[in-house]
């Protein structure tokens, strides 16, 4: 049975929600980038609203769904990959996400795309948000090799998660308008080569999404993502094999903060009690220090660089 409390909440969600944007593009086998536009956040609660709203700009993806109730996509009357999406992270609610800068998703992935939506828009501090939807053909074109597209898929979703840079994939960009065109006059491996002079340059996906900065990376411990942070700017130097292991595991702790449930919670503060976690906040207590040339003094797997001088942190042994 209703509550009488309901109406007003789902008005007070609506209000929140209401003249917040999502400035949203298509890159085409990352070659190709259209023009930006602009979706009304409170429309795309839903990852297939977010699908038809840029579909009332492009008029480009169909949904088919076989007997089995799987869906598959077209564009143009061609088969695709799942569309596959990226979208802009800005809760720092959870320290796991912190780090982030986009998640990233596939259209059949409605839980996920749920979830950042009650974090980024529903209660994010952000009135405008960042997508990219890539497309890429499955038919017989060179570019549609299932392997390269995993791994495009792959490395996209490390580097949303900061534990690797993302390659240049430079883009030309093309009109809305000229989207709606035949695919031989401007789909990429389809088309003839553009003239140079006429080349318009889009930004590179790596270059749309802005960096998440943690001001103090030392102030908790065991989390894997901070202690690489603390490793780039010189304040922890650990060894390869270490690096791996702290690599895995922010890789899986990235992975279980963005499919989270639940109420959000301030964790920031709070320690994880697993083992991997414990090692790490052991490996940095434990850290040894670095002689002048950075060579590590007595050959341990990992050492703690104090800065010039070698002075202690407040709180160091």
């Amino acid at each position: 049975m209703s509550t009488a409390t309901e109406p007003n909440s789902n008005k007070r969600r609506h209000q929140e929600v209401t003249g917040k944007t999502i400035m949203t593009r298509v890159v085409f086998e990352n070659e190709v980038a259209s023009e930006w536009f602009f979706v009304q956040a409170d429309q795309v609660p839903k990852i297939s609203n977010m699908i038809a709203s840029i579909n009332e700009e492009m008029n480009l993806i169909e949904g088919i769904r076989d007997d089995v109730d799987n869906m598959s996509y077209t564009f143009r009357g061609n088969h695709i990959w799942h569309p596959f999406m990226l979208l802009q992270e800005t809760s720092t609610k959870k320290h796991g996400l912190a780090h982030t800068r986009y998640i990233t998703l596939n259209a059949t992935n409605p839980r996920n795309y749920s979830f950042w939506y009650d974090r980024n828009v529903e209660h994010g501090n952000e009135d405008g948000l960042r997508a990219e939807m890539h497309i890429h053909l499955k038919d017989d074109f060179p570019s549609a090799n299932a392997q390269a597209v995993l791994k495009f898929q792959e490395e996209c979703s490390e580097a949303g998660e900061e534990l690797t840079a993302l390659s240049d994939y430079p883009l030309r960009q093309v009109l809305l308008d000229d989207i709606k065109k035949p695919l031989e006059e401007w789909y990429p491996g389809l088309c003839a080569p553009p003239n140079p002079t006429d080349i318009v340059h889009a930004p590179m996906t790596k270059e749309v999404f802005p960096v998440r900065y943690i001001e103090d990376p030392m102030r908790i411990s065991n989390c894997p993502r901070c202690v690489m942070i603390a490793h780039e700017r010189g304040l922890l130097v650990f060894g390869r094999r270490f690096m791996a292991k702290l690599r895995d595991q922010a890789k899986r702790e990235a992975e279980l903060a963005v499919q989270a449930d639940g109420p959000l919670e301030d964790e920031s503060a709070n320690d994880n009690d697993n083992e991997v976690g414990n090692e790490i906040a052991n490996e940095v207590d434990n850290a040894d220090e670095m002689d002048v040339d950075g060579d590590e003094v007595d050959g341990d797997d990992n050492a703690l660089l104090r800065g010039d001088g070698f002075e202690e942190r407040d709180g160091d042994d």
